[in-house]
């Protein structure tokens, strides 16, 4: 999709497909992503060089199934930063309650605020004062280390960092748990037997094939469907699926159509037919 914004044009992703479900279950994404291939394919379309995934259960593995090993599967790193920050607001927000309640003496409980201990022990550990967004400074820097072994020598010292001069254990191994994982390597070439490697670095040495691809990301996804909302939600509510399919059509014309003169002179013009843009 192309947008002016800022007199500037940007081109996002738009959807060749909408799969809804009550659930994200590994049997919808795979039949999803089978629908989608095969539709590609009577359509002569090329396969996918990267699928970016918010590695919900089930959607990586369906997505293998669908294409194979050939194409580079990627972890969004929104997803990754999006449940840090999370956490911390969480774990923060607590702190705080807990602090006005001990320095008032005898807090008023709050229904809906309240939260049983044995929940609040069960949430995923967090990083003491601002350091976490120190963490997040570095991470988006390390996702273009450009080999494995540099990757590897530099999430080693930073997580180092973090766990001895941080004094964060708990928290580095949180993270190494869920967005990290151990690659064995020949130990004569990098005189270790397993080195660090994570599914959201998008260096130059990531894949066999290296292709210039933006880094895994969620973000034109979300975009477009707040866009996509926005749009069929225009004109009122929808009570009904008919009235959804409905606005879906009259949209999907515009989308589709080439840009207007009239609409090239509003501040954020959109199109799927470029056309004379610079």
């Amino acid at each position: 999709m192309y947008r002016k914004l800022k007199q500037r044009w940007r081109r996002s992703t738009w959807p060749l497909a909408l799969i809804c479900g009550p659930r994200e279950k590994g049997d919808l994404y795979q039949r999803g992503f089978e629908t989608l291939r095969d539709a590609m394919v009577r359509k002569n379309i090329v396969a996918p060089e990267q699928v970016n995934l918010d590695w919900f259960s089930g959607s990586r593995s369906a997505a293998e199934r669908a294409w194979g090993h050939r194409v580079n599967f990627k972890r969004g790193n929104e997803h990754l930063r999006r449940n840090l920050k999370t956490n911390q607001s969480a774990a923060t927000k607590t702190t705080k309650r807990k602090a006005k309640a001990k320095a008032k003496g005898k807090a008023r409980p709050r229904r809906r605020q309240s939260m049983p201990k044995q929940d609040e022990d069960k949430r995923p550990p967090h990083m003491e004062g601002g350091k976490l967004w120190a963490f997040l400074g570095l991470q988006s820097r390390l996702i273009f280390a450009p080999s494995e072994s540099f990757f590897h020598v530099c999430m080693e010292a930073v997580l180092n960092r973090a766990r001895i001069q941080w004094n964060e254990p708990s928290w580095c191994s949180y993270f190494e748990k869920w967005y990290m994982s151990n690659k064995t390597v020949d130990e004569k070439v990098l005189a270790e037997g397993q080195i660090l490697t994570a599914h959201w670095w998008s260096g130059a040495g990531s894949s066999h094939q290296y292709q210039p691809l933006p880094p895994p990301s969620q973000q034109p996804a979300e975009q477009m469907n707040a866009k996509f909302k926005r749009d069929i939600r225009r004109f009122g509510p929808l009570k009904t699926h008919r009235d959804v399919l409905d606005m879906l059509t009259k949209y999907l014309k515009m989308w589709t159509a080439p840009l207007s003169p009239s609409d090239a002179q509003t501040d954020c013009p959109l199109t799927l037919m470029p056309s004379n843009m610079s």
